[in-house]
């Protein structure tokens, strides 16, 4: 499956859905380094994001503090040209865990904190030499409304923004017949239809920012020491902030009938949000040392808000002109429920010694769900001559992503006070005909122990394969490849 890139900024998208209902847990670096596999296990704060019964597991106040720094390096081939670039962000997570109740049979704990879910980092940067088609054709292709229209005062409220702004710079004309245009880098041929004029240089550059979390609140206990439950509200907060431009620029302004010399198009979307769940587990120990946990996830229900804008500029050398146009700055509110989620694990402790723990995890992204806030499907607005259409995005959610099994594995080998620690994680892909968009995370770690006090360090690294992408409409691939690392370091007191 092929993703255009640009475009995003002016439409709320099925991958902005997608985006927001993906969790790649971060948290403490014991839950790091072991790959998040804490389903069966419990008794670290982060695993409450996971399956809240880990607060029954508690013995004692529990005060967890963990900075963390996420970095994110991006290869990328497009045409002739490969370039590489990376973003570098900083994170910090904070769990209290404590005991309200305790007697002999039934203990009762409460947790409260914030887990970090997802990082948006990326840093992408891309160029070549285009010699079959350009950004500006695509741009004429999709325009499908009026010239009078493109021309009116209320212009922004009535057509595609892309294709006012390209009006506007003289990037289109045009083309004899209604709702038809030609790109400035197109020339008319002897049989009338326009063909690309001649070689264009062209960059791309996307730069992403943000991340999600969620403040839990966490209940539950044991009985026993034998049954574990526990139930969470999380509230969840998102932000994220999207730069990208486009730039197209003739090798030779005289292959064009214009004297096309340069496109620059930019555009920016800024997301807030937030929202909240519910979720419910147990963990229990059917004999010494084997426990076994599962957990059920509610959707998430997200109430988002994009400011969005663009901004557009041309240059030309038959004549000399310059030309550039921007956007009013746009609002949407919109609201995401993501897909609810099950797991199940087995760990088993052996003694003092060591900890194995397995876990499965099933969500169906192809459940997601997009809509306004007064509740009708969110829908994107498109136009076909003077009719307006919309494309829902639920229908594409649902054609496109499908049901996911991810799977985590930890270890831990204790020698006393010092533990090492390593993990592995496999995200199954959301795209139902593409297992490109998998990943897989390595991780491992130390600890040292001293009783009241501890220290755990942990780095995880997510690798991903060849990503193909498209530009635009008809645009040559971009293929990209990810690698995405992680340091953790976990200051915690018990008391």
């Amino acid at each position: 499956m092929l993703i255009p890139f640009l475009g995003v900024a002016t439409a709320q998208s099925a991958g902005d859905g997608l985006q927001f209902s993906q969790n790649f847990y971060g948290g403490t670096a014991r839950f790091t380094a072991m790959g998040g596999a804490f389903a069966a296990l419990g008794g670290d704060f982060s695993a409450l994001s996971v399956n809240p019964a880990g607060i029954g597991v508690f013995r004692s106040w529990d005060i967890v503090v963990t900075p963390t720094v996420s970095y994110n390096i991006t290869d990328t081939k497009y045409l002739n040209g490969a370039d590489s670039d990376s973003y570098t962000s900083f994170g910090f997570d904070i769990g209290l865990a404590f005991d309200i109740y305790n007697d002999e049979l039934l203990k009762l704990n409460l947790g409260i904190g914030y887990n970090k879910l997802n990082s948006f980092i990326d840093r992408i940067a891309a160029y070549g030499c285009n010699n079959t088609n350009s950004y500006a054709a695509a741009i004429a292709n999709a325009t499908k409304v009026e010239s009078s229209i493109l021309d009116g005062d209320d212009a922004f409220n009535q057509a595609p923004w892309t294709s006012v702004l390209a009006w506007d710079t003289w990037l289109l004309d045009e083309d004899g017949a209604s709702n038809k245009y030609i790109a400035a880098t197109q020339n008319y041929s002897p049989s009338g239809v326009p063909v690309h004029g001649g070689p264009l240089n062209q960059s791309y550059y996307k730069e992403v920012k943000g991340n999600s979390g969620e403040f839990v609140l966490s209940f539950g206990g044991n009985v026993a020491d034998e049954f574990y439950f526990g139930m969470n509200l999380g509230i969840q907060n998102v932000w994220r902030d999207i730069y990208q431009s486009f730039m197209e620029k003739a090798v030779n302004p005289a292959d064009f009938d214009t004297g096309f010399n340069i496109l620059v198009h930019e555009l920016e979307v800024e997301t807030r949000g937030a929202g909240c769940n519910i979720k419910l587990g147990f963990i229990w120990r059917p004999i010494e040392g084997l426990r076994w946990g599962a957990y059920f996830h509610s959707p998430s229900w997200l109430y988002l808000t994009d400011k969005y804008s663009e901004q557009m500029s041309t240059k030309f050398d038959n004549p000399s002109d310059s030309y550039s146009s921007k956007s009013p700055l746009g609002t949407y509110d919109y609201m995401v429920t993501t897909p609810m989620k099950w797991g199940t694990g087995l760990a088993y402790v052996i003694g003092n010694m060591a900890i194995i723990s397995l876990e499965y995890e099933g969500l169906n992204y192809g459940a997601t769900r997009m809509s306004g806030y007064n509740g009708r499907r969110y829908a994107k607005l498109s136009y076909v001559g003077n009719d307006k259409k919309y494309t829902y995005e639920d229908d594409y959610t649902k054609d496109n992503f499908g049901l996911v099994a991810n799977f985590r594995a930890g270890a831990e080998l204790r020698l006393s006070p010092v533990a090492i620690r390593a993990g592995f994680a496999h995200y199954g892909s959301p795209l139902k005909k593409n297992s490109d968009f998998a990943s897989n995370i390595v991780s491992f770690g130390l600890g040292y122990n001293a009783g009241n006090f501890y220290i755990d360090g942990a780095y995880s690294f997510t690798l991903n394969g060849d990503r193909d992408y498209n530009l635009y409409s008809d645009s040559p691939l971009m293929t990209t490849n990810s690698f995405f690392g992680k340091i953790a370091v976990t200051t915690g007191f018990r008391f």
